[in-house]
């Protein structure tokens, strides 16, 4: 979170600039966390101090739904409505977690009344993969 607010904020004290922009104007950071069963989403702002937070759960989905198409898309719809009630209408997307659904949960975020200024994904992928098995003696 650290490195991303450094690239954002260039200038030195210029933490606060978020905090003197028009309503209409502010930048908000959503991060989006896919794990095994859930997807959660948090909305920060520039210092990262979350905002407003959602996840499978909320909606009422239990167990194997929370995963579900429905249930990512309801929490992209809600997150980006609260998003625009707060001011913060251009946002950075912060990808965080491998899974089918990136696309399509970009895709709806772009469709949203929220302008996205940079998508940054960070995939744990090993650089190299798994140690590979000794070889069998001949």
């Amino acid at each position: 979170m650290q490195t991303l607010q450094k690239k954002i904020l260039k200038k030195k004290n210029s933490f606060r600039k978020d905090f003197f922009l028009k309503k209409k104007d502010r930048i908000g950071i959503l991060n989006i966390k896919y794990c095994r069963n859930n997807t959660f989403f948090t909305l920060t702002d520039l210092r990262g101090n979350v905002l407003f937070s959602r996840s499978g759960g909320d909606l009422g989905y239990r167990n194997a739904r929370k995963d579900t198409w429905t249930a990512v898309m309801e929490n992209v719809k809600s997150i980006t409505r609260k998003a625009i009630e707060k001011g913060y209408k251009n946002l950075y997307v912060n990808l965080r977690g491998f899974t089918r659904r990136n696309n399509g949960t970009l895709r709806r975020i772009f469709r949203s009344r929220c302008s996205v200024q940079r998508v940054i994904y960070r995939v744990p992928t090993p650089h190299n993969g798994c140690r590979s098995f000794r070889k069998r003696r001949k």
